[in-house]
């Protein structure tokens, strides 16, 4: 009958630092290996994106529409860019030109300390021992 040696079965320092190595060298493995899947599969959509608006809107056939399309397209992004101005200029005549708020300067120096510290020095009379 073979006896169990349970000591030896502990847990070493050295045996750690390997576990912990294995470990931070699998997460940097790992995420290296999600971010060449994600980059990938981000290229692919977008090169899907390409290829559908090349078949559906790049026709030889209907440049009349493709050119009505993009001008549609900028004319939406004059009126949201013009929306936006106008929404600046807005708050800019109602709120920041009636501010009365002031900005308080910073305290330059700051508040003693209604505290202190006990300070042990090894030189003082109190700090000798007495009697030896």
């Amino acid at each position: 009958m073979r006896k169990l040696n349970i000591k030896s079965n502990k847990i070493t320092k050295g045996s750690q630092v390997n576990s912990f190595v294995g470990i931070f060298l699998t997460s940097i493995a790992w995420t290296i290996i999600l971010s060449i899947v994600t980059w990938a599969i981000a290229a692919l959509g977008w090169f899907a994106i390409g290829v559908i608006w090349k078949r559906q809107l790049f026709l030889p056939q209907n440049i009349k529409d493709t050119a009505i399309a993009l001008i549609l397209l900028g004319l939406w992004l004059l009126v949201i860019f013009t929306f936006f101005a106008l929404w600046k200029r807005y708050n800019y005549n109602k709120y920041y030109l009636h501010n009365k708020r002031s900005v308080e300067p910073l305290i330059d120096t700051p508040e003693p300390l209604k505290w202190k510290e006990l300070n042990i020095d090894p030189g003082s009379e109190s700090s000798k021992t007495r009697g030896g």
